[in-house]
């Protein structure tokens, strides 16, 4: 008797095991390491079997960072509280920003860290459709919660220098991105007695330094 197909659930759990596998392996060993045998191989299963799932492992890499880019922007859309006060949004949101990087921080490695394939390097390949629609929307989405907020921060009847808004923005990540770095690597922890209390003080500065003295008065 033939076997039952697969239900799409069971699909589903299948190719998110592959992915949480590749992506282990990614971080352990680094992408140019990474082949469809050692996957099956660390699942118990045969190369073939991964084939019917995914093409490459380019094509395995792109659907772990459009896994982890979401899982970014439902934990910063979270963040977002429209009866709360500019400065605790902002306050929610690098709080959110830095859980993600340190809670799911094998997602942040390859999405921010480790040389794999970006959104451009499928340009020009059979998975530039789903690259450029899903992969960087999905990045997009998780940008826009800063730049928006951001916005909000300088929001003023004073015109503002171009691209203003995305420095501003870019300046503001760059800090939180050394912040999640020397965390994960271990390195705040050897120089301060109290990690987290050091982590809460500097989100506290970063807001400081974007709203500025006279503008965080007036909002507060």
């Amino acid at each position: 008797m033939p076997k039952a197909p697969r239900t799409a659930e069971e699909v589903d759990l299948v190719k998110q095991a592959i992915l949480t596998k590749a992506l282990q392996l990614i971080v352990d060993e680094g992408y140019n390491k990474l082949s469809m045998r050692k996957i099956a191989s660390r699942l118990g299963i045969t190369a073939a079997n991964i084939y019917n799932y995914f093409a490459s492992k380019e094509e395995i890499n792109l659907w772990i960072r459009i896994k982890g880019f979401e899982i970014m922007d439902t934990m910063l859309s979270k963040s977002n509280d429209e009866k709360k006060s500019l400065v605790d949004n902002l306050r929610g949101l690098l709080r959110a920003y830095f859980e993600f990087g340190t809670a799911y921080s094998e997602y942040y490695d390859i999405i921010f860290n480790l040389r794999t394939p970006k959104v451009t390097d499928y340009i020009g390949t059979e998975f530039e459709e789903i690259a450029m629609t899903r992969l960087r929307v999905s990045g997009r989405r998780c940008l826009n919660h800063f730049l928006q907020i951001v916005e909000k921060v300088f929001l003023s009847k004073d015109k503002l220098p171009e691209n203003f808004t995305l420095y501003k923005t870019t300046q503001l990540w760059s800090d939180m991105h050394g912040l999640v770095s020397l965390y994960n690597s271990n390195q705040i922890q050897q120089v301060v007695d109290n990690p987290k209390e050091f982590i809460d003080s500097r989100i506290e500065a970063l807001i400081r330094e974007l709203l500025g003295k006279k503008r965080l008065k007036l909002i507060l």
